[in-house]
């Protein structure tokens, strides 16, 4: 709840306007785990599951990056440079967060 649901404060769908729980995030986020988590609902694994179906069947809340040029440039950027370095580097993996950085083998 520290992260994900740092800034929902008040209900935009059911109940509008009212005041958001600590126990109603944490129902939300049992929620959305499950459903992520179901071969019922998405019939397959290891497949990209795309932001207008995430938007209309989980109900989430997604800034489009891809709606700024710019900004979807400087991703594309990043990408495509982390890329080309794990790649000639031979690393079949990369692991990366604000606390944590891991590039590897998967051997």
């Amino acid at each position: 709840m520290q992260y994900k649901f740092k800034d929902w404060k008040q209900h935009q769908t059911t109940n509008a306007g009212a005041e958001v729980t600590l126990a109603e995030k944490e129902a939300r986020a049992e929620e959305i785990a499950a459903k992520l988590s179901s071969n019922r609902i998405w019939h397959s694994h290891s497949r990209m599951i795309g932001m207008n179906t995430l938007r209309s069947v989980l109900r989430l809340q997604i800034d489009d990056f891809g709606s700024d040029r710019e900004f979807a440039r400087t991703v594309r950027v990043y990408s495509d440079t982390l890329v080309e370095y794990l790649q000639n580097r031979g690393f079949d993996f990369f692991l990366y967060n604000r606390r944590f950085q891991f590039t590897g083998d998967a051997q």
